[in-house]
């Protein structure tokens, strides 16, 4: 059992785990989970974030992914997000990202303009409310090219 398996389905929970140069803190808020990864992301570590953002789609989710403060992040940490945003949208549920800012840059780069990006945790779970309440994934706003400019 995974410390995931223990607190999904709690109303209130956190949890915080380590490995390979990533650390991810997941929490609550309400309706929403809030998935927060630091340190690292890249071809070490990759599979791993993989797993744990993807147990936690179960469908109607609504899910912040917060990389503000990664310190590095490879092009498999994109992908990792690339297939999220699939899993995400087939499952129906909903999600939004805080990139840094080397992940805009590299998403600028690679011109994945579609994944549901914000400044901040508290602008990503209001447009995830707003989102839910148009009873639609693809009613959040996506990355612009404006947006990417650092």
């Amino acid at each position: 059992m995974t410390v995931i398996d223990n607190v999904r389905g709690q109303v209130q929970f956190s949890a915080h785990i380590d490995r390979q140069s990533a650390a991810i803190s997941v929490e609550s808020r309400g309706p929403n989970t809030v998935i927060k990864v630091t340190g690292d992301v890249d071809a070490s570590n990759a599979d791993f974030v993989a797993t744990v953002l993807q147990d936690f789609v179960t469908g109607n989710e609504r899910i912040a992914v917060d990389l503000s403060n990664l310190e590095f992040v490879g092009t498999q940490g994109l992908r990792v997000l690339i297939d999220f945003d699939d899993r995400c949208r087939r499952a129906g549920g909903a999600w939004a990202l805080v990139p840094c800012g080397t992940l805009r840059r590299l998403m600028d780069v690679v011109d994945v303009g579609h994944l549901p990006a914000s400044d901040s945790v508290d602008d990503a779970l209001d447009l995830l409310g707003r989102g839910i309440a148009a009873s639609t994934v693809h009613d959040l706003p996506r990355v612009t090219k404006d947006k990417l400019r650092c």
